[in-house]
């Protein structure tokens, strides 16, 4: 969910264009992800809550993490790339989720909250995005999930 910024400025950055906070399964912020955008494209730095330092904790939870654990366990998680569009469709009334740091960090990411539940993995259409779905696909399976749907959008 993008919040208001109510972290210290960074002290080389300034203030994020957005944020969004990373919640633990009882809703308490743990790690902020501050967007920030430049004319060569966007970056993010992390703000650990925990340790009130900037930077990423090792273990990163789902975003939306709080929303998932209350869920029904029989309705379907939407795993898409980034805070944006996790929320542009959680807008829209879905139950969605992504990871902090892509699919280069997905390792970091506890998804055994998503073991035996159906997800539903909708990647950005790019060969990053294909990759991402791959890992992830991977990683769930390894948690015994066995009820993985990848989604594939054509342009």
């Amino acid at each position: 969910m993008k919040d208001a910024c109510a972290l210290p400025t960074h002290p080389k950055c300034g203030p994020p264009a957005c944020s969004y906070t990373y919640r633990n399964e009882s809703g308490k912020p743990v790690l902020i992800a501050n967007r920030y955008n430049r004319k060569d494209g966007k970056f993010f730095l992390p703000f650990d809550v925990l340790r009130s330092e900037w930077k990423a904790p090792v273990a990163r939870p789902l975003y939306n993490l709080d929303k998932i654990i209350n869920a029904d366990p029989t309705q379907a998680v939407i795993f898409v790339e980034g805070e944006k569009c996790a929320d542009a469709l959680a807008g829209l009334g879905f139950l969605t989720t992504t990871s902090f740091g892509g699919c280069k960090a997905l390792s970091k990411t506890d998804l055994t909250p998503l073991a035996n539940r159906p997800v539903t993995i909708w990647p950005d259409y790019d060969d990053a995005g294909e990759s991402y779905a791959n890992s992830l696909k991977a990683a769930l399976n390894n948690i015994g999930n066995f009820r993985t749907f990848q989604v594939t959008i054509s342009p």
